[in-house]
């Protein structure tokens, strides 16, 4: 598994073609639209899975080979998605300019809370309607945090962690 790179996630399923919604870390887009096959993690699995066709509607939306229907993709709803390494485009190539996110950079840092301590990495920085939101998971749960200055007390670079001051309750 060491050759792949974890790029996003399959979500759930769109119509009764097989098509199923999917969510890709930014950074790895044009990788992503690009690729003819993506691997998913099934069950600790690594499967190939060719891709048939891409389309962006409000959702980015794929089509893989073989999979035909509602009950084929909901198989595959949920699973990491993985692209081996020598596919990626180099950094120079890429053409696509994105809007990448503010905290984008900050995927995998370890939130740190002044009053509770350590929360957990950010699994994923996603772009909500107000802020941005970091995925974490903290005490077995997947928990939204607000990557808002007012909140943010440092970010160390270096070690990969943000220091903040969340609200009371937040997490609970």
């Amino acid at each position: 598994m060491e050759d792949k790179i974890e790029i996003g996630f399959t979500k759930k399923p769109h119509g009764l073609q097989g098509e199923i919604k999917v969510n890709i870390r930014d950074k790895y887009l044009e990788d992503f639209l690009n690729a003819h096959c993506l691997f998913l993690n099934i069950k600790g699995s690594i499967i190939p899975y060719f891709v048939e066709s891409i389309r962006n509607t409000k959702h980015i939306l794929v089509k893989f080979e073989e999979v035909d229907t509602i009950s084929q993709a909901e198989q595959i709803a949920g699973k990491s998605i993985l692209i081996q390494a020598k596919d990626l485009i180099p950094e120079e190539e890429k053409i696509l300019e994105l809007d990448v996110l503010q905290y984008a950079f900050a995927e995998s840092f370890t939130i740190i809370d002044e009053q509770v301590g350590t929360i957990g990495a950010i699994l994923r920085v996603e772009e909500f309607p107000q802020q941005e939101m970091a995925f974490v998971e903290y005490k077995g749960q997947e928990v939204l945090i607000p990557m808002n200055d007012a909140f943010i007390v440092s970010i160390d670079k270096t070690k990969e962690e943000i220091i903040m001051n969340l609200p009371e309750g937040l997490l609970s």
